[in-house]
């Protein structure tokens, strides 16, 4: 993943750690989930799927935890194994509260695309949620488009990688 020379050289974080990297362990990928999960309208983790939904994101996706100055601020949980279609697929995505609106969620984001791009993927999709404009303005930024509706309440949005 990228080391904190990386980010720190440009000046953008000079005076913390700040860390991408791939977890694998399990407890470890539940505390970045715990700590973050205030940052989703609806609780990921009090959902009733929630044993379902994690045990296949252990199972076959990337899961990307951010961490800076020692905190968890953030992570990602990527499907990036769709050779048929080479579309990635953003399963989660977040940035703690404290942290948002401070570039964390761009690099995170950059790190989405790189990892999905290194396993052969062309393409990168997500659903979102149409109440959630602050996330829609984000993908956009990142270069996502409208793809369509998902539900009733979701879309999904798509990016060239």
């Amino acid at each position: 993943m990228r080391s904190n020379k990386e980010y720190t050289e440009g000046g953008i974080f000079p005076n913390y750690q700040t860390e991408i990297q791939c977890l694998e362990d399990r407890e470890e990928k539940l505390r970045y989930m715990r700590d973050c999960d205030s940052s989703f309208s609806f609780s990921v983790i009090h959902r009733d799927n929630f044993s379902t939904l994690f045990n296949k994101i252990h199972k076959y996706a990337v899961f990307l935890a951010f961490a800076y100055d020692k905190a968890r601020i953030g992570y990602a949980a990527i499907y990036a194994n769709d050779k048929s279609t080479e579309t990635a697929y953003i399963t989660l995505i977040c940035i703690a509260v404290p942290y948002q609106g401070k570039r964390f969620g761009t690099l995170l984001m950059d790190e989405c695309f790189r990892v999905s791009a290194k396993a052969g993927m062309k393409r990168i999709r997500l659903e979102v949620l149409e109440q959630n404009h602050q996330a829609i303005r984000f993908y956009e930024v990142c270069g996502f488009r409208n793809e369509g509706r998902a539900t009733e309440k979701s879309r999904y949005m798509i990016r060239e990688i």
